[in-house]
């Protein structure tokens, strides 16, 4: 038996005192009792954000700013480390630090989260950048749009709890997004900026026809050459195969729970047919369309129809060009345009040039 006193400190002992020393340094304070609660000794805001970067360059431990507020003194913020409540299940960070209300990027993320990693390196250093991902493919992994978007907005009530947020996606993402708006703004808290990259809304994306449809193609052919006729071959082979995954899927989700037992492919084509059936209410938070002009067959009626979301954008709707592709717009250089459009809605002000 080994008498306690002799006994090694804890791992939560040692996180306590490793993290009343981080807080009394952040405060400029000589000493930080493990039950002294960090704002109530001066601490602000920006030092909560000063405080996580710093445990987790020099500790290790995955902390945000919402874990600070949320347990604010040593012992208790050791404690939500030990247990893993500091873990979320679905954020994951991309660029974790800064001062500025959070970006989230829903959803659809790309390897590696590359779809938002160029973005969050030209949005600067103050502005935080997240993903949110479903993560591992399990019965416990959620399908359905509202599903979805109810465990995002869990994640993000229980690590990020107060404040003003944004969020962001590709593509069918944005239906994902835009149900998580609507459950924030239902429990009250401020939506500073829903933007749609390249993003079809739920009145369809009706494309020129006749002889414009003919032209398109021909100046397509022109710039691109024999390729442009492989690529479009591909396209619709690939188009083919979707349908068909989607069709064999509306089967095998009627019959499982959750994701289980489908692949990455058949989980891609049950988003689709999530989204298919989801029916998006008007929402009252503005949305910022970023379309690629790389697209040259939307119409005039599909771009002032803001590419099928007007119907639903009760706080109104700006469709931004940005030159590039339906991806390749979230690469650089294009990436730098929207980023100078979008720096100033994500700090509560007017769009930028």
């Amino acid at each position: 038996m080994t008498d306690s006193a002799t006994s090694p400190p804890s791992t939560v002992d040692t996180a306590t005192q490793r993290i009343g020393m981080l807080m009394a340094q952040v405060l400029g304070l000589p000493v930080m009792g493990s039950d002294d609660d960090f704002f109530a000794r001066g601490g602000t805001d920006h030092d909560a954000g000063s405080l996580a970067k710093r445990i987790r360059d020099e500790i290790g431990y995955s902390v945000t700013r919402g874990d600070v507020r949320k347990a604010p003194t040593p012992v208790l913020l050791a404690a939500r480390i030990a247990d893993g409540r500091t873990l979320a299940r679905h954020i994951i960070p991309i660029q974790p630090d800064g001062d500025l209300p959070p970006l989230f990027g829903v959803h659809v993320l790309g390897a590696n989260e590359e779809f938002f990693r160029p973005l969050g390196e030209e949005l600067g250093p103050n502005q935080p950048v997240f993903g949110l991902t479903v993560g591992m493919l399990t019965k416990d992994t959620p399908v359905g749009v509202e599903d979805t978007a109810k465990a995002y907005f869990d994640d993000i009530m229980e690590h990020f709890p107060d404040g003003p947020v944004a969020l962001a996606a590709v593509s069918l993402g944005a239906y994902f997004a835009y149900d998580l708006a609507q459950r924030l703004c239902a429990a009250g808290r401020e939506v500073r900026m829903l933007a749609m990259f390249d993003a079809m809304g739920p009145d369809g994306r009706p494309r020129v026809g006749g002889a414009m449809w003919v032209l398109q193609h021909v100046r397509r052919a022109a710039v691109k050459g024999l390729p442009y006729f492989t690529e479009a071959i591909k396209g619709r082979l690939a188009e083919r195969k979707e349908q068909k995954l989607r069709d064999e899927v509306a089967e095998i989700t009627e019959q499982s729970e959750g994701a289980d037992g489908l692949d990455v492919e058949q989980f891609v084509a049950a988003n689709q047919v999530a989204v298919d059936s989801y029916q998006p209410q008007p929402i009252d938070v503005p949305l910022t369309i970023y379309r690629a002009t790389e697209d040259n067959f939307d119409s005039a009626e599909t771009i002032a129809d803001g590419l099928g979301w007007r119907r639903v954008a009760a706080g109104g709707f700006v469709v931004i060009d940005i030159e590039g592709g339906h991806l390749t717009i979230l690469a650089q250089p294009a990436v730098a345009t929207m980023a100078r459009h979008m720096r100033p809605l994500l700090q509560g002000g007017a769009p930028g040039a």
